[in-house]
């Protein structure tokens, strides 16, 4: 109605019948029969659709959530792929998820049965920190993945081969703090990990290198060892290696091979603390080290040369030793040198390191240095050597002979005591002791302190006209010396002088040295005790309860001799030769204890 037409297939809401003569928009309508009907169909399909997906969806997602729960052991937490099982008082490795790559599973007990063999599927693992437990031997079933692993303070006692090789992507290995000796880690252990560059030996009970280490080693620690001999070949094929760590060892300066440091063209870091070094090793290398540390040994000497070619170092700690002054000319290519650590050094600080003020002037604040602090003479003690700016202006030597110094500091510009002999016992060829001559040429003044009278003392080169002289003491030298033989000669032909009767026959047995060891068939060595058949010297042990009976067998003391590491069988004062030493009571009074003998 109102020239409003109304389509024939609409209707009005609730009513058959049309409204005429009102102008009225209706705005709620509903479809036809059979439209409605397709409608309807089209939105069922939509929300059976949607419906399936959600649930689809919440499945998955429960699903998920409850794999993580399943697969995550209830005692450790998980972080994606890192597992943190550390602290938790484990025996045993748990069920880990699939995608575990990090296991925290230190400080725990866990020992070598709580290894499940599942292990070895989990090859998603690369880091594994098993330190602070119970394992005493190699643990086994780890994944092959493993390229890091953290066996420090345990009590593993061998490296055995097969084990070894089932982790061939092995990159760093941690054994600090275990009871690893030399003998117990097999013949070439690591020759199936080429891909090792990190190896942590400290504090175990080695008493040398190991022998068969790969040639990939770039870092190795045997630091609180035992180790006190290294030969020519310990370090052979290690031409990647550059940091060696050899603290707390019993190196010395004769057990160390010349060439032993020297095959180490790539080193960097070299560390020689708490050792009993006299001296710096011979031909260290030189071409790319930056640190050396050899504070707290007992270094008397700095050889000159002994630095030489070290362009590269930056740090160097010679702290704790027993240095009084240092060579000229010592540091003459230590151009990248930043840190120089010298304190706990008696350093006498004379005109003999006049070199070393001027060296540290020019170098200003490019060098950092500690503990260069005076121990003598006197007027300079506990002063810093870099603040001895007018003493040293003083210390101009004089080069005219009888001209007195003008008030030196410090007096005669000495060196340290004699150098030890540089040779090692691996050296074959005999070293003549090294003499050290002052320079030619220069005055030297003797002074007890800087106030007072000098004694100049003018050194002169040898002069060719001295050399008759010198061979004319030697032609007479020999001449005596012939003389003196064929005196000598004639008196033993006479049987005047140097008789073979001499020591008569008649002299007792008490006034010869014997050995028991000989007497009774054993053969004595100054570092094998060997013994040959019956000779053992038995003696009874005496009960330590005498209200016991007295037991059906005897127990018998068999007193063993363990010598030190180079020094002789004996350690008392007296000579070898003391006949007091051929019985258990010299052993005693030699300087072994009671409790130093083997009770069987």
């Amino acid at each position: 109605g109102g020239g409003h037409r109304i389509p024939a297939h609409l209707s009005i809401l609730g009513s058959n019948t049309i409204l005429e003569g009102k102008k009225t928009v209706f705005p709620f309508l509903i479809m036809a029969p059979s439209y409605m009907a397709k409608l309807g169909a089209r939105l069922f399909v939509v929300f059976l659709w949607l419906t399936i997906n959600a649930g689809i969806a919440a499945a998955t997602i429960q699903g998920y959530i409850g794999d993580i729960d399943m697969t995550c052991p209830s005692v450790c937490r998980c972080d994606e792929d890192f597992i943190y099982c550390n602290d938790r008082g484990l025996s045993s490795i748990p069920s880990l998820p699939p995608s575990a790559s990090v296991l925290y599973l230190q400080n725990n007990h866990i020992n070598n049965p709580g290894l499940p063999t599942s292990l070895e599927r989990h090859l998603s693992v690369r880091v594994v920190y098993l330190y602070d437990n119970e394992l005493d031997e190699f643990p086994m079933h780890l994944p092959p993945s493993v390229r890091e692993l953290h066996l420090q303070d345990n009590n593993i006692r061998t490296i055995p081969r097969s084990t070894l090789a089932r982790m061939p992507l092995l990159e760093k290995l941690h054994l600090d703090d275990n009871s690893i000796s030399t003998v117990s880690i097999e013949d070439q252990a690591f020759a199936d990990n080429p891909r090792l560059r990190l190896l942590f030996l400290s504090r175990n009970h080695l008493s040398s290198i190991p022998s068969g280490l790969p040639a990939s080693l770039e870092e190795l620690r045997l630091d609180d060892n035992r180790i006190s001999t290294i030969p020519t070949h310990a370090f052979r094929g290690l031409n990647s290696l550059r940091c060696l760590v050899l603290d707390g060892n019993l190196l010395a300066n004769q057990r160390i091979a010349d060439d032993t440091f020297s095959r180490l063209s790539n080193l960097t870091e070299l560390s020689l603390v708490r050792n009993s070094l006299q001296t710096p090793p011979v031909n260290l290398p030189s071409a790319h080290l930056q640190r050396l540390s050899l504070q707290d040994n007992a270094l008397t000497h700095m050889p000159r040369g002994s630095l030489d070619g070290m362009h590269r170092l930056q740090r160097l700690d010679l702290s704790g030793n027993n240095l009084t002054t240092l060579p000229r000319g010592l540091f003459k290519d230590l151009d990248s040198l930043g840190q120089l650590l010298v304190r706990g050094n008696p350093w006498h600080c004379g005109c003999n390191l006049r070199w070393l003020y001027d060296w540290l002037s020019a170098r200003g604040n490019t060098i950092t240095v500690r503990g260069l602090t005076c121990h003598g003479p006197d007027r300079v003690r506990d002063m810093a050597l870099i603040d001895l700016g007018s003493e040293m202006e003083e210390c101009e030597v004089v080069r005219l002979t009888g001209t007195k110094e003008k008030g030196a500091v410090g007096g005669v510009e000495s060196s340290t005591t004699n150098a030890p002999s540089q040779g090692s016992l691996f050296t074959l060829r005999s070293k003549r002791p090294g003499f050290g001559f002052p320079d030619s040429g220069l005055d030297y003044t003797l002074s007890s302190s800087g106030v007072g009278k000098s004694l100049a003392l003018n050194v002169k080169p040898l002069s060719h006209n001295s050399i008759p002289g010198i061979i004319g003491g030697a032609t007479a030298t020999v001449s005596l010396a012939l003389i003196l033989g064929v005196f000598c000669w004639y008196g033993h032909r006479t049987g005047n002088l140097c008789s073979r009767d001499h020591y008569t026959r008649s002299s007792s047995r008490k006034s010869k040295t014997y050995d028991d060891y000989i007497e009774s068939g054993t053969k004595k060595d100054n570092t094998i005790l060997e013994i040959h058949g019956p000779g053992f010297q038995m003696t009874p042990m005496p009960a330590c309860q005498p209200m016991q009976p007295k037991p059906l067998r005897e127990d018998y003391i068999i007193h063993t001799i363990f010598p030190s590491n180079g020094t002789g069988l004996y350690k008392g004062s007296n000579h070898v030769s003391n006949a007091g030493h051929g019985t258990n009571r010299g052993y005693r009074e030699g300087g072994v204890p009671d409790i130093d003998y083997c009770y069987t």
